[in-house]
């Protein structure tokens, strides 16, 4: 089956504390008329045949992501213990039957495209978890897998007391997917918004 034939799960990982940001909950942050989040919902539940549930990882402002038509998942552990912790909650609400793709809330510029480049080589081998790669290292929040392929190891890992997603990935089949054929020379498409400083080159865009 094709990756562009696929219905699969997006999930968006809003549960962070944004302590570079002031605390602010980054997935709300405002570009133009639209949240963060619902920038991505949007553009990435679009695609054919797209997404058939979307899951929020969220730790705050539930009734806010309430209204994104879209499932809140909550971390399963107390603290803010990162997004290793907002991936085990949303898996262990995603459907077995369809793989998903999952982005960072602070990344409102990925390419529709994303999630048919992602799927592919999970579909390929049901064993591999996609990661998309910039050029210079990979993205480790912008993944596609089967949620019942990676929840065992990321439970397993998380009660190790670790909590990287570098280092889980490292235990695991990975294909890297290169982003340049989706962004071409538009490296804004990659901007990541960890500070006020990318908050204000997002705004020049």
């Amino acid at each position: 089956m094709s990756a562009s034939a696929t219905a699969y799960t997006l999930i968006v990982l809003a549960g962070g504390q944004g302590s570079r940001m002031g605390g602010c909950d980054k997935g709300l942050l405002p570009f133009g008329e639209h949240s963060f989040v619902e920038i991505l919902v949007q553009r990435l539940r679009c695609t054919v045949p797209g997404a058939d549930h979307v899951l929020i990882s969220a730790n705050r402002n539930h009734d806010e992501y309430n209204r994104m038509d879209a499932q809140v998942c909550p971390d399963l552990r107390a603290g803010f213990q990162g997004p290793l912790a907002g991936l085990e909650a949303t898996l262990a609400q995603a459907p077995c039957h369809q793989p998903v793709v999952v982005v960072p809330c602070d990344m409102p510029l990925l390419p529709q495209r994303l999630p048919d480049r992602l799927l592919q080589p999970v579909l390929a081998n049901s064993r591999s978890i996609a990661v998309l790669h910039d050029g210079r290292r990979r993205q480790h929040l912008c993944l596609a897998m089967w949620p019942q392929q990676a929840l065992p190891t990321i439970r397993d890992t998380l009660g190790r007391g670790q909590r990287s997603v570098a280092n889980w990935l490292s235990g695991q089949w990975v294909t890297d997917v290169s982003c340049h054929e989706m962004t071409g020379a538009d490296i804004q498409a990659m901007l990541n918004v960890n500070d006020p400083g990318d908050f204000s080159s997002l705004a020049a865009c």
